[in-house]
């Protein structure tokens, strides 16, 4: 009986999510690189984007903002409930106008929720210094 899925089955899995846009390949690397120096518990701060974008579906009308806080909070539901099943630590943001989630997840927790249907794609959200 294995335990779980062999090194090969985890990389074809990989390869998936990437060719299929759902996970950056700079978070890829990331992921990895946390992995092979031992922090695969620790986290990494992401960007989940939802599969369909803010205020979709309306009528052409202006939106207020409470109305897209409404529907960002109905649509990105699975997702967070999903990210609570996996266990996610610290806190959880709702990015209304980007209809993303941002939070803190594990590698392993990043490719579980990469297969959720909702998932459009998810972004390393690393801090970048800005020179003048």
């Amino acid at each position: 009986m294995r335990s779980g899925p062999s090194r090969g089955s985890g990389l074809h899995s990989e390869r998936a999510l990437l060719n299929e846009g759902k996970i950056e390949a700079a978070l890829l690397e990331e992921m990895r690189r946390a992995e092979s120096s031992g922090g695969a518990q620790g986290t990494i701060s992401v960007l989940i984007e939802h599969a369909q974008p803010a205020g979709s579906g309306g009528s052409g009308s202006r939106v207020e903002f409470s109305e897209l806080e409404d529907h960002a909070r109905k649509a990105t539901l699975s997702i967070r409930k999903r990210l609570d099943e996996l266990g996610a630590k610290g806190p959880v943001h709702a990015l209304t106008l980007a209809s993303a989630i941002e939070a803190r997840l594990t590698p392993g927790q990043i490719r579980e929720i990469a297969s959720h249907p909702d998932v459009k794609r998810i972004l390393w959200n690393r801090a970048e210094k800005v020179t003048a």
